[in-house]
């Protein structure tokens, strides 16, 4: 519920079988107690529009024509992958309807996110187009449009045509491969630590990358003892060379970007929970937003964060998810205990010709300490501010004179 508030969502409560003689009751305080909080917070949500700087594109067009039989595992998961990741990196995004893109729509962000998003409409491809042409950042993983919005695979792909380059060979059962870092100071693989690799299975399709694209990630083939083993022999399992196969690619078109994943990154990392997929997921939109990015919260990977806007204010959302027991399919179990988050950090770049008022938090309405910084040049004034205590929602409000 504090997520759906957080978003700009109204919320009906049902409650099924409520006036039967045999019910369970135990929900029924906490939710009294939520919706009371609410209502003290409505001035924070009435006419709030979101702040976010990213936008994911959800496509029905691709859940249909390309998920057909298996929606979740071909497309869906994907999708649900790149939420996680942005999730975790404290990245505010919105969700867009792929029927829905224009220029217009658009305008709000510096990054759209393609994840696996195989069908597009020849409208929806010419917005994502002219998005990259006129500054944006376009993100894309495996066969993001390659397909009509019936399915139909196009002669031209779109991210491929934006990079200048090439599609190859469809590659599929890569178990036991790996990614190679092969530009180990490019911001794609920022933050990996020490390590030449990082995980890959399953699907990946070859890409020529075009000129001037920089290809920071590689295909290491699958390590095994011998062809068919089925188990991994130390002594024959060394990794001893890569390919030049991109597993991520990115390069300029006109004025914007285009970074593309090669194979199943976001489901991969739905699937698995490694870290390491998820922060390339997450640095390939930091890619993106570069010297814009105008929020940054430190805080423990399940504080989810979004940033709602009023007409001279901005209100930060912070919601605990400390339910970090994951499950093979990517979520986590519904969570038992709610641990209290101290000391969370929170970063405010202020547009051109804002001046900070005042900071407060919403639970009790208290001014924070906020400290003022002018980082390098044409990053701008940063408002910082430490929020004491995160139960499980709080509101950040940043008050401009």
């Amino acid at each position: 519920m504090a997520q759906q508030f957080a978003n700009g969502v109204n919320s009906w409560l049902h409650i099924n079988g409520g006036r039967s003689k045999i019910f369970d009751r135990r929900g029924i305080a906490p939710m009294q107690a939520v919706y009371q909080r609410l209502a003290r917070w409505q001035d924070y949500f009435r006419d709030a529009r979101s702040g976010a700087q990213v936008a994911v594109v959800f496509s029905r067009y691709t859940q249909d024509s390309y998920g057909r039989g298996d929606p979740y595992g071909r497309y869906v998961d994907a999708v649900r992958g790149y939420y996680c990741a942005l999730l975790e990196a404290h990245i505010p995004f919105d969700v867009l309807s792929d029927k829905f893109l224009d220029a217009a729509r658009l305008a709000q962000y510096a990054v759209l996110v393609l994840p696996n998003t195989a069908c597009l409409t020849d409208a929806a491809v010419a917005a994502i187009t002219a998005f990259a042409a006129r500054g944006g950042t376009v993100v894309g993983t495996y066969e993001a449009g390659r397909y009509d919005e019936l399915g139909v695979l196009r002669p031209v792909a779109p991210l491929a045509t934006m990079l200048g380059g090439t599609y190859g060979a469809q590659r599929s059962k890569l178990k036991s491969s790996y990614g190679y870092i092969a530009l180990r100071d490019d911001p794609v693989v920022d933050g990996l630590g020490d390590t030449d690799v990082v995980p890959n299975d399953g699907d990946l399709i070859e890409f020529t990358p075009g000129p001037g694209n920089i290809v920071p990630l590689t295909l290491i083939e699958p390590v095994t003892a011998h062809a068919g083993a089925t188990i991994s022999i130390p002594e024959y399992s060394a990794v001893t060379s890569a390919t030049d196969i991109p597993v991520a690619v990115y390069g300029s078109h006109g004025s914007g970007k285009v970074v593309l994943f090669t194979n199943r990154m976001d489901a991969l990392f739905y699937k698995y929970g490694f870290a390491d997929l998820g922060r390339l997921l997450s640095n390939a939109v930091l890619l993106g937003l570069g010297h814009a990015r105008n929020l940054l919260v430190v805080a423990p990977d399940y504080v989810d964060v979004t940033q709602q806007l009023q007409p001279g204010r901005c209100m930060v959302h912070l919601i605990n998810f400390a339910v970090g027991k994951h499950v093979n399919t990517g979520w986590r179990h519904p969570g038992r205990n709610l641990v209290a988050v101290p000391g969370i950090r929170v970063r405010l770049r202020l547009s051109p010709g804002q001046v900070m008022r005042e900071v407060r938090t919403a639970t009790d309405e208290r001014v924070l300490a906020h400290t003022l910084d002018c980082e390098q040049a044409g990053k701008g004034i940063w408002a910082e501010v430490i929020v004491p205590r995160l139960e499980d929602h709080e509101i950040v409000i940043f008050e401009f004179a």
